[in-house]
């Protein structure tokens, strides 16, 4: 046996025996410990470093290893650390899953939860999900860095790693995150992990044995998505309750059958500008179809004529993806109330009144029903022609669809809702003070939409509480997500709660997109079995008596990040996504799928 083999393992040996006996003391002492460290440093310096380790640390690990991969195809310093830096992926992706599944199984709360009855300064951004145990941050550190403290020999490369992994471990705890034995066996569980995948491909290549970088970094993909699962979840805004409990998504059997082919499609939809993802997939296929050729030229890994009918097959299905976002024919989910006396309500959406180009009130109504909705307050631009010409459509069709007339008063500076009117206020002839009026005098409701995403110059909230609005849409299309937009918010919250104004949410649906964010429930109880008349009138009764009980806004919490990398690189933020949203059903129809796919493969190429 080397020496150099034998120090690794006398390494590794000794740091597993001296985690597992900090992990005995963690168990027994761990209140204690927690407390110590959370109030160790009380200084706004070292709680802003600490959060900022927390956010951003696993993050520049993460660049840091698929940059020296990449590096290692240009740079020869960094040839033979490509394999190090492939292992810290796999080993990130697998520490995930392992990690997704023991919080799974031990459902231990936050050292912040109220039923520890713990004095913690609660600094971190985590939720109290019962998922402690064991620490995914720690956990995702020590995976990448252990692969190359394996491979540095020297002794201050190793202890400056190992330091950092320490420091992500301490992160955690001084934010109130987790307990210190949290952390600890965290860290056991990566580093067997990573010694484990590390050795694994060092030995392949040791052996001369054939390595599919690209299939290794496909796991890695699929792997790190469906580690970081994160289920879609039901909130009722603005507290912010979780709804799972009493409401449903519920997916169509065609979807679950075809989720290779219908899921993708049906996710996209949930963007919100589609137009701009969709630009941006076409421009990736084609730099994507344009290397393809490239490397198969040079390489000559395929005849052309493969070539080009590999090539039309993949425009052939963009374009019949690219029929399916614009026809509206897609339904990602359906929401459900368990509530037999709840009824889902849209306040605001349009038809092609508002735009020739948008759905007409047949598709609008169909697509509405697929999402859940019962009905919908058609709020075409300054006409109530929309809502008539629906009403009309569904009693013609015979769709069990409820129709509320009204309007979207679109004025230079501000918008308005105009619901339960019909007759058309026009911008103008009326100003923002005598349309107010005007609806009031013919019973109707004013809601003042999307003020918190567009905030209007010449109106501040307390401005419009004055002219008499009845209330606000606390979600449009999404909930909010940009820091101004969440203070809007916060104001209109604050003050339609002093006022007893409404609150309310509309998927403003331009018939651009299949898929929601936003319902509204409305309860009325014994209403539901009524005619849609008697419906038509208690819902806008409701809202005329500023009802705000009984109406319940929900939004469904999809925890992505949107920033301005995520418009230049949407085709694998997008696929990441997706992978982590699936649920079991989802995930067994791409196995599938897969499967039957690789069995075509072998029975066609391979003549098994």
């Amino acid at each position: 046996m080397p020496d150099s083999f034998r120090r690794i393992r006398v390494f590794i040996l000794g740091l597993l025996v001296a985690l597992s006996l900090l992990f005995i003391i963690a168990v027994l002492f761990d209140d204690i410990i927690v407390r110590a460290v959370n109030f160790a440093q009380e200084n706004a310096r070292w709680d802003n470093f600490f959060i900022f380790f927390e956010q951003r640390v696993n993050i520049l690990l993460l660049v840091a290893c698929i940059g020296t991969y990449a590096g290692g195809f240009f740079l020869r310093r960094l040839k033979n650390v490509k394999i190090v830096a492939l292992a810290a992926m796999l080993s990130y992706a697998l520490s995930l899953n392992a990690v997704s599944c023991l919080k799974n199984i031990s459902h231990r709360h936050r050292p912040f939860s109220p039923s520890y009855g713990l004095e913690i300064r609660k600094l971190t951004t985590a939720e109290d999900r019962s998922d402690s145990f064991p620490s995914g941050h720690t956990a995702a550190a020590f995976a990448m860095l252990f692969p190359f403290i394996l491979y540095y020999r020297g002794l201050f490369v190793r202890m400056s790693l190992l330091l950092l992994g320490g420091l992500m471990a301490y992160s955690r705890v001084y934010l109130g995150a987790h307990f210190f034995s949290d952390v600890i066996f965290a860290a056991i569980l990566s580093i067997v992990i990573a010694v484990t995948v590390y050795f694994f491909i060092k030995n392949r290549k040791a052996a001369g044995q054939p390595q599919n970088d690209l299939f290794c970094w496909l796991g890695v993909f699929i792997l790190t998505a469906a580690g970081s699962h994160r289920p879609y979840k039901l909130l009722n805004l603005p507290e912010g309750e979780i709804l799972n409990a009493k409401f449903n998504l519920h997916f169509p059997l065609t979807r679950i059958i075809f989720e290779p082919f219908l899921g993708l499609a049906a996710y996209f939809n949930l963007s919100d500008n589609i137009k701009l993802q969709q630009l941006n997939w076409i421009i990736w296929i084609g730099i994507a179809s344009i290397f393809f050729i490239y490397t198969s030229k040079r390489y000559g890994l395929l005849p052309i004529r493969k070539k080009i009918k590999i090539m039309l097959l993949i425009f052939t299905l963009t374009g019949c993806l690219e029929i399916l976002f614009f026809s509206g024919r897609l339904s990602a989910y359906t929401l459900v109330a368990k509530d037999k006396d709840a009824l889902i309500i849209d306040f605001h959406t349009h038809t092609s009144k508002s735009y020739s180009w948008q759905w007409g009130p047949l598709t609008m109504m169909r697509q509405h029903a697929r999402s859940g909705f019962h009905g919908a307050f058609v709020t075409d631009y300054n006409t109530v022609k929309g809502a008539k010409k629906s009403a009309d459509t569904a009693d013609s069709f015979g769709l069990n669809f409820l129709v509320f007339p009204g309007q979207e008063y679109r004025g230079e500076r501000l918008h308005l809702l105009l619901l339960g009117i019909e007759e058309d206020i026009s911008p103008w002839i009326y100003s923002v003070a005598d349309a107010i009026a005007r609806t009031h005098a013919l019973n109707g409701i004013v809601i003042v939409p999307h003020y918190f995403r567009v905030g209007y110059e010449d109106y501040s909230v307390s401005d419009l509480v004055s002219l008499g609005v009845d209330g606000f849409e606390i979600a449009n299309r999404s909930e909010a997500v940009a820091p101004a937009e969440k203070r809007r918010i916060k104001e209109i919250y604050d003050i339609c709660k002093r006022k007893g104004l409404l609150m309310v949410g509309g998927t403003d649906n331009h018939g651009l997109q299949s898929a929601v964010y936003v319902w509204n429930a409305v309860k009325l109880s014994g209403i539901k079995d009524a005619g849609k008349i008697q419906i038509s009138k208690g819902i806008i009764e409701m809202l005329r008596r500023n009802a705000q009980n009984k109406i319940t806004v929900i939004t469904l919490h999809n925890p992505e990040y949107r920033g301005w990398l995520r418009m230049v690189f949407d085709p694998p933020f997008s696929l990441f996504y997706y992978f982590r949203s699936l649920n079991r059903t989802q995930w067994l129809s791409w196995m599938v799928w897969v499967c039957l796919a690789l069995g075509i493969y072998k029975i066609r190429v391979r003549g098994i």
